[in-house]
């Protein structure tokens, strides 16, 4: 009994029978969720695959009835919410990526990054998709392994993009060991309303402005500027949070200059 959906970015869904049917009428169940979602670099295409979690022993009901749910119908949603609960997904569960404030291929990338399951150079070199004397170094300095911790984090171009981001906020930090420290941080705040999802937006719109300037200066040789990737992701976080909130008192420019001011509005 089960189904398995292998279409890239669907949710897949495998019941096996892990006991003597003889001993367990209905056998103990166990539902392997898959999330298959690719990045694609020029022509790689990277997966990421899922987890496996128990649930109940099927002994007394089977599993089509077990208790997904309050109205206790099985769906993809329910069995989410189920692995959420259970505390596997840490911080990337509802409080961590899943913000709905980003268009949902970054809120895709970003979970993926903060699990180093983006295609960097030391990502392909593990997957055996680096070509001999093809380079491993970050595009950005050509001092270190392109790790994603490296990439989005730690390499001295990243940092002076993130630093003038939160400048932009008036806040100040400290660079965290890796993308998920850095994430737990950002996550741990007071902000509220308005306010919140703006700081959340400019972590997603950091991540992605990042990894797309990266991939324009590894693909099509373009220059790179400190200045013009913090421009980018202001312009971003503005525009999201306009399509979110359906702001049309403040223009993009507005946000990007008073963010001060427009940042504490009551909607």
């Amino acid at each position: 009994m089960g189904v398995d959906l292998q279409k890239e970015g669907e949710w897949g869904i495998r019941c096996e029978e892990l006991d003597d049917p003889k001993s367990f009428p209905l056998g103990q169940m166990v539902v392997e969720v898959q999330q298959r979602a690719g990045i694609i670099v020029g022509e790689r295409n990277i997966i990421q695959e899922g987890f496996r979690i128990q649930v109940r022993s099927g002994l007394e009901i089977s599993f089509w009835n077990q208790r997904w749910s309050s109205d206790n119908h099985f769906s993809v949603k329910s069995v989410y919410n189920q692995w959420e609960n259970s505390g596997q997904s840490g911080s990337l569960g509802r409080e961590g990526l899943w913000k709905n404030i980003s268009p949902p291929k970054v809120e895709i990338f970003a979970w993926m990054a903060v699990q180093s399951n983006v295609a960097t150079r030391s990502v392909l070199l593990d997957r055996n998709l680096i070509s001999e004397g093809q380079s491993t170094l970050c595009p950005f300095c050509s001092l270190f392994l392109e790790t994603p911790h490296h990439l989005f984090l730690h390499c001295k171009f990243s940092w002076e993009v993130w630093s003038r981001i939160l400048e932009w906020w008036h806040v100040q930090w400290v660079c965290s060991e890796s993308l998920q420290d850095h994430l737990k941080w950002w996550v741990d705040n007071r902000f509220r309303n308005l306010e919140k999802s703006l700081w959340e937006a400019s972590f997603f719109a950091t991540l992605w402005s990042l990894w797309l300037v990266r991939n324009d200066f590894v693909f099509n040789n373009a220059l790179v500027f400190v200045e013009a990737v913090v421009d980018k992701v202001k312009t971003r976080v503005a525009m999201w949070v306009k399509a979110k909130f359906d702001i049309k008192l403040y223009t993009v420019e507005e946000f990007k200059v008073f963010l001060d001011g427009i940042r504490l509005l009551k909607l």
